[in-house]
């Protein structure tokens, strides 16, 4: 098996450190901790077309998400689609602040769950931190992250709180990965060994 595929998460070759546009603004209320955002609204045109070039997709949205300082995550969750609820398989991440917070990735239980929604109106499943086994984790940073979202994941912050931009790729030429190995071997070029 390619070693790539065993690992959760990837370091991207691109930089994310100066995406964001200079007069975008952080929400205010960071109570729901999760929003839909243009990407043209938030990202810098240079840095998007960018993306859009190495990636040969469209980004069509942007998620943000908002973790306090020392928050532990009680459940884990795994990103579904919006048009069929079949798993996310991965997402491009990358933080503004969260000093030493993880993302963590489980086993994915063969339970059953049902269909929750986020206050942005996407959808999940969820499970307790507490019934799974962790499988592998990562300090994002500010370093562009390929993430896999098809496997239950969880944040855990220390003492600084933690925003999270995530951009969901739409490919062109080609169709949607639907597994992770598929996924790692569409991004492969872009990754750098761990």
């Amino acid at each position: 098996m390619n070693p790539t595929v065993e690992h959760w998460y990837h370091i991207i070759g691109l930089n994310a450190r100066d995406a964001l546009r200079d007069d975008w603004k952080f929400p205010v209320d960071v109570s729901t901790g999760i929003w839909r955002c243009d990407p043209t609204v938030a990202l810098k045109p240079l840095w998007l077309e960018l993306m859009k070039e190495r990636l040969n997709a469209e980004i069509p949205s942007l998620m943000v998400f908002h973790k306090p300082a020392n928050f532990t995550n009680h459940v884990a969750h795994i990103d579904l689609l919006t048009s069929n609820y079949k798993p996310r398989i991965f997402a491009l991440n990358w933080l503004l602040g969260g000093l030493h917070s993880e993302m963590r990735w489980y086993k994915t239980p063969t339970k059953p769950k049902t269909v929750l929604l986020t206050p942005a109106g996407t959808p999940y499943k969820q499970w307790p931190v507490s019934e799974l086994t962790q499988v592998d984790s990562c300090d994002i940073g500010a370093n562009l992250t390929f993430v896999r979202t098809d496997s239950p994941h969880a944040i855990f912050t220390q003492n600084e709180s933690r925003w999270c931009f995530s951009i969901r790729p739409v490919f062109k030429n080609r169709s949607q990965p639907t597994t992770w190995e598929d996924a790692v071997a569409t991004f492969q070029h872009l990754l750098i060994s761990r």
